[in-house]
């Protein structure tokens, strides 16, 4: 009887809350609508996002149809964008090499995947102001909350947080922990940025709670190139901010680790042994990673110029390969993998977006109004460099469609002037 009245409450509970969600989602205007739709589509799986995208995509242009006096000639926009001409040169070189090597069904993937992200990304460069963009920020913040919570209720390596079995591993909706990590971490330092530009009370408290489970989660999700790709973005944040005293505390705080760790060094192993995620298998994971960097550099070297195509990367492992290459979908390195399947152009591309998009950032950083949100970004840009090294968490469509829209923002929020 307790254990019926225990489901009779929280599906009562979970009524409630869905009830309101929907009041609310019909009060909002159409353009919050579709980022919370949008949003929920995206990060509910890696097949939905592309869908996710499209909504976004569609309400854009409807939002623009709605609103003729702000149509702009189409010249000044293809000279102004930071991402039409590159991300059509990303697109068609993702089409191109796949092609040419016979890979059609990953010129089929690349097409269906970048592409829409490619054009809701360009369409948000020249439609949102700098409230949307803060806007879909804070959306995203708060919807992490039901994510991490399913995360727990159902992780990665069976078990939960008060009763598991070996290893506890999260990755949510996101299939994997690595990428479940990469978003965690876009989503704590623009939690951060936030607190900066929200005074409403009830506000914060949301990005509070959405802090403290996605910190959890980003722990429990065992990714050690996330913690440390996180924990230098914070620094690049709060040294965009100049936060001293911040700045000041963290580095007394990492002395005074360093000291206890040469006064007490048996000890210390001890206890990073235990804090750090699955240690043992440190090393050999390293030798891992120079294994799966090779199979890829060997085809780059035979074609630099063509890519082989979206998850292409499986074709080229040899037969006699190690158990650890046969399982590997790509080669755990953002920048190798983006160069194997996009070829030199869709990398010079990519990096091309993305260099523009922080430079423009850096310049308007000291005297903008928005500058919180502007740290964020520039510290989301590190973070994606120092986890890819390591990794290559934009294979997901996911993962790939959360960072181009949260960088289509930094864009919006670099401009002098609120249009485009």
């Amino acid at each position: 009887m307790k254990k019926d009245n225990s489901i009779t409450k929280f599906i009562n509970i979970s009524t409630r809350i869905a009830k309101r969600f929907w009041v609310h989602l019909i009060s909002l205007s159409f353009r919050k609508k579709i980022m919370i739709i949008s949003l929920l589509v995206i990060s509910s799986s890696y097949y939905s996002a592309p869908v996710g995208v499209g909504i976004m995509s569609v309400g854009l242009v409807l939002d623009y149809r709605k609103s003729p006096e702000r149509q702009i000639p189409f010249r000044k926009i293809a000279r102004n964008s930071i991402i039409f001409y590159p991300g059509v040169l990303f697109l068609l070189s993702a089409l191109i090499g796949p092609i040419y090597f016979g890979h059609y069904m990953n010129a089929l993937l690349a097409l269906v995947v970048l592409g829409p992200v490619l054009f809701c990304a360009f369409a948000i460069e020249v439609l949102w102001k700098k409230e949307d963009a803060l806007h879909f920020a804070r959306y995203a913040s708060i919807l992490v909350i039901p994510i991490a919570i399913y995360a727990f209720l159902f992780p990665w390596s069976g078990g939960s947080l008060f009763s598991h079995t070996g290893i506890l591993r999260l990755a949510s909706t996101f299939s994997n922990p690595n990428y479940f990590s990469y978003i965690l971490e876009i989503i704590l330092i623009f939690s951060i940025a936030l607190y900066y530009h929200i005074w409403k009370k009830s506000s914060r408290g949301w990005l509070v709670i959405s802090f403290i489970l996605s910190l959890l989660c980003l722990f429990f999700t065992g990714s050690r190139s996330g913690m440390l790709a996180f924990l230098i973005g914070i620094t690049v944040f709060y040294l965009c901010m100049s936060e001293k005293v911040v700045l000041v505390t963290a580095f007394g705080a990492l002395t005074l680790i360093l000291a206890l760790t040469a006064i007490f060094p048996e000890q210390s192993v001890m206890l990073f042994r235990d804090v750090i995620p699955r240690p043992q298998t440190f090393l050999s994971e390293i030798g891992n990673r120079f294994m799966l960097w090779d199979v890829a550099l060997k085809q780059i070297i035979k074609n630099p110029i063509m890519g082989t195509g979206f998850d292409s990367y499986h074709y080229l492992i040899p037969k006699n390969a190690p158990a650890v290459l046969k399982s590997a979908m790509h080669c755990h390195n953002i920048f190798i993998n983006l160069w194997l399947e996009t070829g030199i152009v869709g990398i010079c591309s990519f990096i091309w977006i993305f260099v523009r998009a922080t430079i423009n950032a850096v310049k308007e950083l000291k005297d903008s109004p928005v500058r919180p949100f502007l740290a964020a970004g520039i510290g989301m840009v590190v973070i994606t460099v120092i986890h890819g090294i390591m990794d290559a968490p934009l294979v997901s469509a996911q993962t790939l469609a959360l960072y181009t829209i949260f960088l289509a923002c930094l864009i919006v929020m670099s401009r002098k002037s609120s249009n485009f």
